[in-house]
């Protein structure tokens, strides 16, 4: 706000007020002395209620590089949590009265919401709702997972995470057989050989 202002001819004085990026209440003090009568101040105050804008994004949490999990019991990251929130036009997080559904869709292996099944309904509060995707079985694959808002805030995300296999455990050593070897010139001969590496629930790595 402009900290002083001059009176017209009317004896008004004007002042403009910028609300932050912040819903809230704000607390105006006006006040001001007859200097030049040597008169006692005089000073008011009003409040003002600073409202959001309304919901300008959704934003789905964990980013891109974080869509992952370990298979359990290798020490690995075995839980995500999910995050949606909702945010005005300045960044601020916006309160709604909604919930939001998070599911799981399809999985090749195993997966679960807060440790209760393959769905769950949470409660948006103080701008954001959030669960927890967790890991629960020894078989790598993938879990298709949407995030969807019902109502006039109609929006859904789908993200695929991949469960990953533990560090390698145990490795073999493999060759090809005397008649896969190929002639590479000048009496010299080449096998293929390789090794295999499995982590602890034999799942290669």
């Amino acid at each position: 706000i402009e900290p002083t202002a001059e009176t017209d001819i009317f004896g008004t004085a004007y002042a403009s007020y910028t609300p932050g990026g912040t819903a809230g209440t704000a607390i105006i003090t006006v006040s001001t002395v007859e200097g030049d009568c040597g008169g006692e101040g005089i000073s008011d105050t009003i409040s003002l209620e600073i409202y959001d804008d309304g919901v300008a994004s959704i934003l789905f949490f964990p980013e891109d590089d974080d869509l992952f999990l370990h298979v359990v019991g290798v020490d690995g990251i075995e839980s995500r949590e999910l995050r949606v929130e909702f945010r005005d036009a300045d960044g601020e997080l916006v309160d709604v009265d909604r919930d939001v559904t998070f599911e799981i869709i399809y999985s090749s292996s195993f997966a679960d919401i807060n440790n209760e099944g393959t769905s769950a309904l949470v409660p948006v509060v103080g701008g954001v709702a959030t669960a927890t995707l967790y890991s629960t079985g020894t078989i790598p694959g993938a879990a298709d997972l949407r995030a969807s808002i019902s109502g006039d805030l109609l929006h859904s995300f789908h993200r695929t995470f991949q469960i990953l296999p533990g560090p390698a455990s145990e490795f073999s050593i493999f060759t090809g057989s005397h008649n896969s070897a190929f002639d590479q010139g000048q009496g010299i001969w080449a096998i293929e050989a390789g090794a295999v590496l499995k982590d602890i629930y034999n799942n290669p790595v």
